[in-house]
């Protein structure tokens, strides 16, 4: 009973996005000559098979060549080009797989833009089929889904080349860093899972991203549990036991509910306001989170001691999380060249995503050097980990991250139904 109620309310949802999705691509067209006409069969879109350019200017086949289309069996996306010579005419790609060929940043609603991104953009409508098998096609999406895809296979070796060390399922002690471990693995797969399936409809851009950082905050939290419990010396470990985990808990929910209400709240193009909104909770746990090495830092360096083979490796992650910080706020090295230069390659996202990768692989490193050149005085001083103190706090954070994305779904779902019944309103009275 309970699988059979979760598949319904998947095929809702499903539902819900695909009856929003209808009322998104006629709401991007409304108000702007630039738009996509998506054909629909019994009110689902159907599989790409002819995708027709049409220009804005005048032709006497365009109708002809539009209406082709027969539902079931082969079907048209018009896209409508800004450029008003009509002595192109129409211009007609076959394709015959599922892949749709790109388009231009004037053909998908303003909440796709990006800064100094022209090309690479795929086409809104399409069965969730389109976008997964998308990831075998070059757009501008294409590396910021494989090099995180990437990050969490070797984030995956990473845990299998660990258990040949460990006793994952019987030694307790192991389970905090198995649950760093996975939130890492998570955030990974959320990402890749958002910049893979948000170009199906503004309503899915919004939810996706709000998946994304519902994985940012995991991996905040799984970062915490692990330095704390691995990288903390004895005196910052039983000063801070009291509160290190429980603020690291409310930090990885204000991440997903910071980021998601700046993604709601402001509109392309977005305000540095809104990066503050985003850097601000993501700022904070990393303090806390890199506070055990810090002070592991000072008393190597200052002190002279403590100083353990994995304190490069803590370094190295503190650098490159630096980097991925710079990448992410600063428009780097898009905006040296000219827009579209790098639609494909090299855009500062894509860095940004590789930074983030190897900060994180050095970092699973030094956790783990710590746990095994520390776990002599980890199992005399640390209370014996149980399932719940590993594994709850992140439990706990997962499903405040789920409710939080099912509010913002419900909220995003009325505010575009609202704009699309204003914009209605709007066109009927312009009509009259």
């Amino acid at each position: 009973m309970i699988a059979m109620s979760a598949a319904d309310n998947i095929q809702c949802l499903m539902a819900d996005l695909d009856e929003l999705f209808d009322k998104d691509v006629r709401r991007s067209g409304s108000d702007n000559s630039n738009d996509i006409d998506v054909k629909w069969c019994n009110g689902e879109p159907d599989l790409v098979d002819d995708v027709v350019l049409v220009s804005n200017g005048n032709n006497d086949n365009g109708d002809a060549q539009t209406h082709r289309r027969k539902c079931g069996t082969g079907n048209t996306v018009t896209l409508m080009s800004s450029d008003n010579d009509s002595s192109t005419g129409l211009k007609h790609v076959e394709s015959k797989s599922r892949l749709v060929p790109t388009a231009g940043k004037e053909h998908v609603p303003v909440v796709f833009h990006e800064p100094h991104v022209e090309t690479g953009f795929r086409v809104l409508g399409q069965p969730w089929s389109y976008y997964v098998f998308s990831v075998f096609q070059l757009h501008n999406e294409s590396l910021n889904i494989w090099t995180h895809l990437l990050a969490f296979a070797l984030t995956a070796k990473k845990l299998y080349c660990f258990q040949a060390e460990a006793d994952f399922v019987n030694d307790p002690y192991t389970w905090p860093l198995v649950a760093g471990l996975v939130c890492g693995m998570l955030m990974y797969l959320c990402s890749s899972g958002a910049h893979c399936l948000q170009s199906r409809s503004e309503l899915a851009h919004y939810v996706a991203f709000t998946f994304d950082y519902a994985g940012i905050g995991l991996y905040g939290l799984g970062s915490v549990i692990m330095h704390f419990e691995y990288c903390s010396e004895e005196n910052f470990y039983e000063s801070a036991k009291s509160f290190f985990i429980p603020t690291g808990c409310i930090l990885a929910i204000l991440i997903c509910v910071c980021c998601s209400l700046s993604k709601t709240r402001y509109k392309r193009p977005y305000p540095f306001t809104r990066k503050i909104w985003q850097i601000t909770p993501v700022a904070g746990i990393y303090m806390l989170l890199i506070s055990p090495i810090v002070h592991r830092l000072v008393t190597c360096y200052v002190f002279d001691t403590d100083c353990t083979p994995s304190i490069p490796c803590h370094v190295e992650q503190m650098i490159w999380f630096a980097a991925s910080a710079f990448f992410f706020t600063a428009e780097f090295p898009q905006s040296l060249f000219a827009p579209g230069s790098c639609d494909h390659f090299f855009h500062g996202h894509q860095l940004f995503h590789v930074a983030i990768m190897i900060s994180t692989l050095r970092q699973s490193d030094g956790v783990f050097i710590d746990f095994k050149t520390r776990y002599e005085m980890i199992v005399l001083h640390h209370p014996r980990p149980t399932l719940f103190s590993a594994c709850g706090p992140v439990a706990i954070v997962g499903l405040a991250e789920l409710i939080t994305i099912y509010i913002f779904y419900v909220y995003t779902k009325h505010k575009l139904i609202r704009l699309d019944a204003q914009i209605k309103m709007s066109n009927e009275a312009a009509s009259q």
